[in-house]
């Protein structure tokens, strides 16, 4: 069966007397989806963050959480949302304890809950230790998970947050990433970031944006296949003539690498694999490794975000061709 539709946003808009903060802005998210919102600063994600979670008004545009409008939905509609800001809003003259309680009372969860909440969420993040710590005491990775605590200890359908791995050791980072896998599997999850590694370890969806807008929305994998092309590495035991390599009919490019070691994009890889094999045979090449390459996920942010509003990308036209 299908999973629900949990949250759909219908062309979104900010405006700044004549300005457009976010142009435009359009998806759907289910259950089980973990979307990376991706973009330079100034790019419009913390902006599209706000307005999902409510503390911002579209300009306008629709934002329905479980089919249900935001901007007009009660109390228990909006309850459905978890929202980390990318400062995450802690008193630090509490104690972690103390604030996940008022944070829980603030998400109107009933005082004979409280307890069985703070627990609950507090194991679900690692905070078991540090719940009588005063959270000014505490490190930077703790500090982010108590505040992601606050923002799923009333198990929301939606979770939003914003650059949630900022700042942190590949530790903490890799803790940070195992929640939000674990979180997904009865919600929806947003999260934005720079660091794209971890957006290509946790999402199984991504949008990147740049001034204002959305250039590339859809599935993280087909990110890799965007163009249509694909890529293997060739490498050989010696030198070879890097034009007759590239002559091979079914190759369209070949990027060195080194004296001995070659990018090769072509349309198939099973096909070209085959017909660089032949060629060495005849040629007399010793081949010692043919493998995939997958284009990085990098490359292609760096290709997308390099458009203007003012200026064709002519390189991003054509890796957006075969999508």
């Amino acid at each position: 069966m299908e999973s629900q539709t949990l949250l759909d946003a219908k062309e979104l808009n900010i405006r700044y007397s004549n300005l457009h903060g976010v142009s435009d802005v359009s998806f759907q998210l289910k259950q089980g989806d973990v979307l990376g919102l991706l973009g330079p600063n100034g790019a419009g994600k913390t902006t599209t963050l706000k307005m999902l979670s409510g503390a911002m008004l579209a300009s306008s545009g629709v934002i329905k959480i479980l089919g249900e409008t935001l901007i007009s939905s009660k109390p228990s509609i909006r309850k459905n949302i978890g929202y980390l800001p990318e400062q995450a809003p802690l008193y630090t003259s509490m104690t972690v304890n103390e604030y996940l309680r008022w944070a829980a009372t603030l998400r109107l969860i009933p005082e004979h809950n409280l307890n069985a909440a703070v627990e609950q969420v507090t194991s679900q993040c690692g905070l078991q230790e540090y719940r009588q710590r005063l959270i000014k005491t505490l490190s930077k990775g703790i500090r982010q998970r108590t505040g992601i605590a606050q923002a799923i200890i009333h198990k929301p359908s939606i979770i939003l947050l914003d650059e949630p791995t900022d700042g942190l050791d590949p530790i903490q980072i890799r803790e940070i990433r195992n929640l939000i896998i674990a979180l997904s599997k009865n919600a929806c999850v947003i999260l934005s970031s720079h660091i794209l590694p971890e957006i290509e370890a946790c999402c199984n969806k991504v949008i990147i944006m740049n001034h204002g807008k959305i250039v590339y929305n859809g599935n993280i994998h087909a990110l890799r296949r965007a163009s249509g092309h694909q890529h293997l590495v060739v490498r050989f035991s010696h030198a070879i003539c890097y034009d007759t390599l590239e002559a091979i009919a079914c190759i369209e490019h070949v990027t060195p690498q080194s004296d001995t070691s070659y990018l090769v994009r072509c349309l198939d890889r099973d096909i070209t694999t085959q017909a660089i094999i032949s060629k060495s045979m005849e040629q007399g090449w010793s081949i010692t490794e043919i493998k995939h390459y997958d284009i990085p996920l990098e490359e292609f942010f760096d290709i997308v975000t390099r458009q203007t509003h003012h200026e064709p990308n002519d390189e991003l036209e054509r890796t957006l061709g075969g999508i």
